[in-house]
C-alpha cells in the first residue's frame, strides 16, 4: 500500500507546480486584451548552453491602440519565452549564466541591486525548473504591460520564484 501512496504523491506534486503551466494556457488569460501569435522571434537567448528540455515562445499584440511616448498611435507588442528544465540543477546553471551575462550588455547583476544597463522593459521569473521572460519596446509601455506583468506573476510565481524587472535602461531585482 505504501508504494501506491508514494507514486500518487509523486504524480500530484508535479501537477500542482506552476512551472508546468504552458504559455498557451497562460495566453488564454490574456485573450481579452491581446491577439496571440505562436510564432515569436528569439530575443534574449537565455539558454545559450542548450540546458533546457523545451522552449515555448509567444507574441502578444494588444487589441486596442494607445498613444506612445512620441504621441504616435501604436499597439503594445509583448514577446514571451518560457524555458523548461529537466531538473532544478540545470535550471540553476541557466540562471547563473543569465545573472553573470545579463541580456543586451552582458552585464553581471547582483541579487537585490539596481543597475543601469542597456535594456528594454522586461520581466524575468526564475522558478525552480523554469525561466520565463517577457519584453516590450520602451515606447509601447502602458497599463496593458503592467496588467500583463501582474497576471504573469500571479500565474507562475511560487514561494521561491525570483523576479527581475527591467525598465528602459535599468534592472531591478525584486
Amino acid at each position: 500500500m505504501k508504494p501506491l501512496y508514494y507514486i500518487l504523491l509523486f504524480i500530484f506534486s508535479f501537477q500542482n507546480s506552476k512551472d508546468s503551466i504552458s504559455l498557451k494556457t497562460f495566453s488564454k488569460k490574456m485573450k481579452h486584451s491581446f491577439t496571440i501569435n505562436s510564432k515569436a522571434k528569439d530575443f534574449y537567448n537565455i539558454d545559450s548552453k542548450n540546458l533546457s528540455s523545451s522552449i515555448e515562445k509567444l507574441s502578444l499584440k494588444a487589441k486596442k491602440s494607445h498613444k506612445n511616448i512620441y504621441g504616435q498611435t501604436t499597439y503594445s507588442r509583448i514577446n514571451i519565452e518560457k524555458y523548461d528544465f529537466e531538473n532544478e540543477e540545470l535550471c540553476k546553471q541557466a540562471k547563473d549564466i543569465l545573472i553573470n551575462c545579463f541580456p543586451r550588455s552582458c552585464s553581471k547583476i547582483k541579487k537585490g541591486e539596481e543597475i543601469g544597463i542597456k535594456i528594454v522593459p522586461s520581466i524575468f521569473l526564475l522558478g525552480k525548473k523554469s525561466i520565463i521572460v517577457a519584453k516590450i519596446p520602451c515606447e509601447q509601455v502602458d497599463e496593458k504591460w503592467e496588467n500583463f506583468k501582474n497576471t504573469l506573476i500571479e500565474t507562475y510565481k511560487e514561494p521561491k520564484t525570483e523576479i527581475i524587472v527591467s525598465k528602459c535602461g535599468k534592472v531591478i531585482w525584486k
